[in-house]
């Protein structure tokens, strides 16, 4: 009887442990909600990922990341996808900052070919000497290896489609490898 008992605990410890860690984060994502769909970029946390990974130019203050839907660490090709891209200048932790080049795009494949592809950009603009742009970056930390931030508007069709816009804010955590 003692046994079962000491064997039932084990099981549950065991089990408890399992759900926390397979709720916790990821260590790499950007999760957004654009154009009514869900955007699940998630990624292993390091700079050299086939699914997300971003570069830092510390002399030109300029980071650069891209994200596919991935499954099992590899990119999906088939059936509907999403990829995001940015690149922002640094600035200052909290504060919304313009970003020039943003686009978003979803490609639709059938049998691992493209069978329809559609695109959407930042639009940017100057008021002045400075820049301005349909999306806005937040950057909320950046410890050398992982920028986390997130980011909000209004990304524009350069081919007639309708504009689409990032429901409230979308969120990210990038591995950066540092140039």
């Amino acid at each position: 009887m003692r046994n079962r008992w000491a064997l039932a605990v084990l099981v549950a410890v065991a089990l408890s442990g399992g759900a926390e860690q397979a709720s916790a984060k990821p260590k790499s994502f950007v999760f957004a909600k654009i154009n009514g769909q869900k955007l699940n970029v998630t990624g292993k946390g390091k700079p050299t990922d086939k699914c997300l990974n971003g570069i830092y130019n510390a002399t030109s203050g300029v980071f650069t990341f891209g994200g596919v839907e991935c499954r099992h660490g590899r990119p999906i090709p088939r059936g509907h996808v999403q990829v995001v891209g940015f690149a922002c200048s640094i600035s200052p932790l909290g504060q919304p900052t313009p970003c020039p080049v943003a686009s978003y795009s979803e490609l639709t494949f059938k049998r691992y070919a493209i069978v329809s592809e559609k695109d959407w950009v930042a639009t940017v603009g100057f008021d002045g000497p400075n820049v301005t742009s349909t999306i806005t970056v937040t950057l909320d930390s950046f410890d050398g290896t992982i920028l986390r931030g997130r980011f909000s508007g209004v990304y524009d069709s350069q081919t007639g489609d309708p504009s689409v816009a990032i429901d409230g804010e979308g969120t990210f955590a990038v591995p950066m490898k540092v140039q």
